[in-house]
C-alpha cells in the first residue's frame, strides 16, 4: 500500500514539471495576447472595439477564405496521400526508408525556399509553363502566379510530407489478408481500397485532416508570395497589423479570434471522425 501510495506521489511529481511548462509557454502567453486584443486608442479605452472591428471589416471575409483555402489543401493532399500511403507500405523495407528519408529531407527546407522555388516554376519564362507550351497545353507563355491555384498547389506540395508520416504507421499495421481476401472475391484493387482499406483507416485520416488543417490554418509565406492580396490568410493579416501596421492590439484580437477558430474545427473534426469511425 505504501509503495503504491509512494509510486503515485513520484507521478505527480514528474508530471507537474511538465504541465508547468506547457502552462508557461501556452497559457500564460495566450493571457497577455487576450488582454492586449482588449486594448485600443486613448479614446477607446479597454473593451472590445478590436472583435467588432474584425466583424464589420474584411477580415471576416478573409477569415472564412483562409478555412475554406486550409480545408481544401488538407483534402487534396490526403486524398493524394492516402493511395500514395498504401502503395508505399508494399514495397520492401528498403524502398520504404528511402522515400521516408526523401520526406524528411522535403520537411526540412524552408518554407521561402520552397515558395519561391515554385515561383519559378510557375513563371512565364521557366518551369511548368515551358512544358505547357510544348505539349499543346497552351499557345503562349503567362505567369501563373500570383493566383489562387499557385498558392493550392504550392501548400499541398508542402503539405504531403506532414500527411504521410502521419498515415504511414497505421497503413504499416494494416493487415494485407483482409484485402487479399476482398480480391479473391473478385473486387478490384480500386474497390478493394476504397471499400476495405479507407474505412479500416477512418482515424488515422481524420488524424491527418486535423493536423493539415491547423498547419495551413496559419500559413503567411506561400500566400504572401503566390497569391494576391485577396488570397491572403488570416496569419498574414496578423503579420503585417503587428509588424507593418503598428496595431498590436487589433492584431491580438484576430490571433485570438483564429485559436478559437482552429479549436472550434479540431473539435467538429474529431466528433465526426469518432461518429464515421462507429
Amino acid at each position: 500500500m505504501a509503495s503504491a501510495i509512494r509510486a503515485h506521489v513520484s507521478a505527480v511529481v514528474l508530471l507537474a514539471v511538465p504541465t508547468m511548462v506547457v502552462v508557461l509557454l501556452s497559457v500564460v502567453p495566450i493571457f497577455f495576447v487576450f488582454s492586449d486584443s482588449l486594448g485600443g486608442t486613448a479614446n477607446e479605452g479597454v473593451g472590445l472595439a478590436n472583435y467588432e472591428r474584425f466583424t464589420t471589416s474584411i477580415f471576416a471575409k478573409q477569415t472564412w477564405f483562409s478555412i475554406t483555402l486550409a480545408a481544401l489543401v488538407s483534402i487534396v493532399s490526403v486524398g493524394l496521400v492516402a493511395p500514395f500511403t498504401y502503395l508505399l507500405t508494399g514495397l520492401p523495407k528498403t524502398w520504404q526508408s528511402l522515400w521516408l528519408i526523401y520526406l524528411l529531407a522535403q520537411i526540412s527546407l524552408s518554407e521561402v525556399l520552397i515558395a519561391f522555388a515554385w515561383q519559378i516554376l510557375l513563371s512565364n519564362t521557366t518551369g511548368i509553363t515551358q512544358v505547357f507550351i510544348w505539349s499543346g497545353l497552351m499557345t503562349s507563355t503567362s505567369s501563373l502566379t500570383p493566383s489562387f491555384g499557385a498558392v493550392v498547389v504550392a501548400l499541398t506540395y508542402l503539405s504531403v510530407p506532414f500527411a504521410v508520416l502521419v498515415l504511414y504507421p497505421s497503413f504499416s499495421r494494416l493487415d494485407r489478408r483482409v484485402v487479399e481476401a476482398a480480391r479473391t472475391l473478385g473486387a478490384s484493387s480500386v474497390r478493394a481500397f476504397m471499400t476495405i482499406v479507407l474505412p479500416m483507416m477512418t482515424k488515422p485520416i481524420m488524424t491527418a485532416l486535423m493536423t493539415l488543417f491547423i498547419l495551413n490554418l496559419g500559413a503567411i509565406i506561400v500566400p504572401q508570395i503566390l497569391g494576391r492580396p485577396r488570397h491572403w490568410t488570416l496569419a498574414v493579416h496578423i503579420t503585417d497589423q503587428a509588424l507593418f501596421q503598428f496595431n498590436t492590439a487589433f492584431a491580438s484580437a484576430l490571433a485570438i479570434i483564429l485559436l478559437i477558430l482552429s479549436a472550434a474545427m479540431l473539435v467538429f473534426l474529431r466528433r465526426y471522425g469518432q461518429t464515421a469511425s462507429r
